[in-house]
């Protein structure tokens, strides 16, 4: 009996394999790719804590009922989060803090400290993150099973850097959720102002290797005749008095922190000669009355409608598409110093936003969840979120080359690891336009401080 049973069995067994032979189907299709079960995270609930408001980013569904549709991507991002609980038995959910965007600590510190935090991920920005560091409540990803060597998924190398101490990478973000990186330090151009003073096009300036520093000085001085306009015209508006310094020093191949390879040491870098002349070019366009950073967040340009170029970042240009009808977007000139073309004076700095870990929750068991999470989503890939962007986005095609070409080669300026002093190195950037001080006495009074501080996050000083 035992043996016309197990000959039934092997018979059944050779029928089923000789039938998806001819069909062109196999068995092992019907397993996972990588031959293990999928994960079973057994109903636990992940939770990401993030600012108040910024909920529905993550979650769509969690949008306030307004009376209209949904857009693809937040359709395609609602069905895989529902996949994701489906498929890998687990629940997430998404929580705002009641915090604004720059004192979040304030609230979730406190729970970490007393053990009371619920949640497996926060929602950062450069200032949150070093704070968090600083107090040692967050879990370097690198010491999980992540593979942050995987750009595509956890964000590029200069983003992960922005997020790192000493080694050890705090910070990571859903790269195939979104277009790409946010930065500051491109050049909105209203062609409609600069026309009637000047008959140029920068993107021809750009590809004929005219775009310097001393040929956009007199683009800006030709900008400074009146011709008629009811209101006084700024050549250059800076939506913040930080933008146009740092961006000056990275256009001209100096940075604000330097590292040495051959002593592995990193230094302050706005005091090398490259810098200082970046610092001296800005200086000149304040001192020359060719540029003005009295109004915040470029209210010259937009509301005005009395400048020709705004310095600003890449969040304001979704707003300068609505306004204007005639627009470029450009990367900011390049200085004396650096061979033409071989830099990209964009840059990442306090806004940017990160994926922590806190310590009170289970760091293996968040990566697990996010080597998923940040995986493309099937319905709205990579490719089609930049093709939609690029639609919505653009008037010409030079415009949306140059966007990219600055999201995907910023540089970063260390704003964050300055720590307890960013408001005393914001407070120095904006003094560089004072004139009261030259360039070298300013120099003088802060670079004691920052150089400490640089051995303090950076060396092991």
């Amino acid at each position: 009996m035992r043996k016309r049973l197990f000959t039934t069995l092997l018979l059944t067994v050779i029928f089923i394999l000789n039938s998806c032979a001819s069909t062109g189907v196999s068995l092992l299709s019907f397993m996972p790719e990588d031959g293990e079960a999928v994960i079973d995270f057994e109903g636990f609930e992940f939770v990401l804590l993030t600012t108040s408001g910024a909920e529905e980013s993550f979650d769509p569904s969690l949008s306030k009922d307004t009376g209209g549709a949904l857009t693809v991507g937040q359709d395609a991002l609602i069905a895989r989060l529902n996949d994701i609980e489906e498929t890998y038995n687990c629940t997430f959910t998404v929580r705002g803090c009641g915090r604004a965007k720059y004192n979040m600590t304030t609230y979730y510190v406190p729970q970490i400290v007393a053990g009371t935090a619920d949640y497996s991920f926060i929602t950062t920005n450069a200032i949150d993150t070093i704070i968090l560091y600083n107090g040692n409540f967050i879990t370097p990803w690198n010491h999980t099973s992540l593979d942050l060597t995987d750009h595509e998924k956890y964000g590029n190398e200069i983003y992960l850097t922005s997020a790192s101490f000493k080694g050890d990478y705090y910070g990571i973000m859903p790269a195939y959720h979104g277009v790409g990186n946010s930065f500051v330090g491109g050049l909105i151009v209203n062609n409609e102002i600069l026309r009637d003073y000047i008959n140029i096009n920068v993107h021809e300036l750009k590809e004929n290797k005219q775009w310097t520093f001393d040929r956009f000085k007199e683009i800006l001085e030709a900008c400074t005749v009146n011709v008629g306009s009811s209101v006084d015209i700024i050549p250059l508006t800076n939506h913040d008095n930080r933008v146009l310094v740092t961006t000056s020093v990275l256009a001209n191949g100096g940075h604000v922190v330097e590292y040495n390879e051959t002593t592995g040491k990193y230094s302050y870098g706005l005091t090398s000669p490259k810098a200082v002349k970046g610092i001296e070019f800005a200086r000149s366009l304040y001192d020359e009355n060719l540029c003005s950073h009295e109004v915040e967040n470029g209210m010259n340009f937009w509301e005005e409608e009395n400048s020709p170029f705004c310095l600003t970042n890449s969040g304001l240009l979704s707003k300068a598409m609505y306004v204007f009808e005639d627009i470029d977007f450009i990367s900011f000139p390049y200085g004396p110093d650096v061979e033409y073309g071989s830099v990209c004076s964009t840059y990442i700095q306090r806004d940017t936003g990160y994926i922590v870990c806190p310590i009170s929750a289970d760091a293996e068991l968040s990566a697990d969840f996010v080597s998923i999470w940040f995986e493309e989503i099937p319905d709205y890939t990579k490719e089609a979120i930049i093709d939609e962007f690029k639609t919505t986005m653009f008037f010409n095609e030079k415009s949306m080359e140059e966007y990219f070409y600055m999201s995907e080669n910023h540089q970063y300026n260390y704003y964050a690891q300055f720590g307890d002093l960013h408001e005393k190195f914001d407070e120095f950037l904006a003094s560089l336009s004072n004139r009261t001080k030259t360039i070298t006495e300013q120099l003088d009074i802060t670079t004691s401080m920052f150089e400490n501080q640089i051995n303090k996050i950076f060396n092991d000083d």
